[in-house]
């Protein structure tokens, strides 16, 4: 991976700037996966660094960016029970977050991913997340020769993506809509009960 490196690290492990937010959630997996607990749905909001390839010396690229990682199973309802978090739990999950964002559904597309790209995803279980044919992110499950470096028993599902392009479409599409429509808060706050004694 091309980094960005710090000139005064604090240790050898820390020299890097992040570019992916994946290795913090599985090192969490990880982590809980070693002490019995198997089910697990986290997620991480935050900055990666990519370095700006005309510059070495110009400073980073900053990106606002959403991971999730889903392992184990989802929880068991009365009537049925939990389901394997896979390729199609995070799909549902990230159509959903869009839908609450009011990106249309035929914006989105998903489209295989290029291995070449993303090394670390299961080939073939792996889908690259584009709006209005712009890329966004990369959803499906982890490879099997990282889930063997982490020493997870299940393969983890894991989404990211980029919510600067998210968040820039989502103001386009707005303007194409003639905005949002906002009402001004109440003077006065609501009356449950008017009484009136005489």
């Amino acid at each position: 991976r091309d980094n960005v490196h710090i000139l005064n690290p604090l240790n050898e492990e820390q020299s890097v700037m992040r570019t992916t937010l994946l290795p913090g959630l599985l090192k969490c997996a990880a982590r809980n996966s070693s002490r019995r607990n198997h089910d697990l749905l986290l997620f991480e909001q935050g900055m990666v660094f990519l370095p700006k390839a005309e510059q070495a010396a110009e400073l980073p690229e900053e990106v606002n960016t959403l991971a999730v990682l889903g392992y184990g199973q989802t929880p068991a309802a009365w009537q049925q029970a939990g389901q394997a978090y896979d390729y199609f739990q995070l799909k549902g999950l990230l159509e959903a977050l869009l839908t609450q964002c009011k990106i249309p559904a035929m914006a989105i597309a998903f489209v295989p991913a290029d291995e070449q790209e993303l090394p670390f995803m299961h080939p073939g279980r792996t889908a690259a997340l584009y709006i209005n044919e712009k890329y966004v992110g990369y959803l499906g499950e982890l490879h099997p020769k990282v889930q063997a470096e982490y020493e997870l028993v299940q393969r983890p599902a894991v989404l990211e993506i980029n919510l600067d392009v998210v968040f820039t479409e989502l103001a386009m599409l707005r303007q194409l809509n003639g905005g949002a429509v906002y009402q001004k808060l109440p003077k006065f706050p609501a009356a449950v009960r008017d009484i009136a004694v005489v």
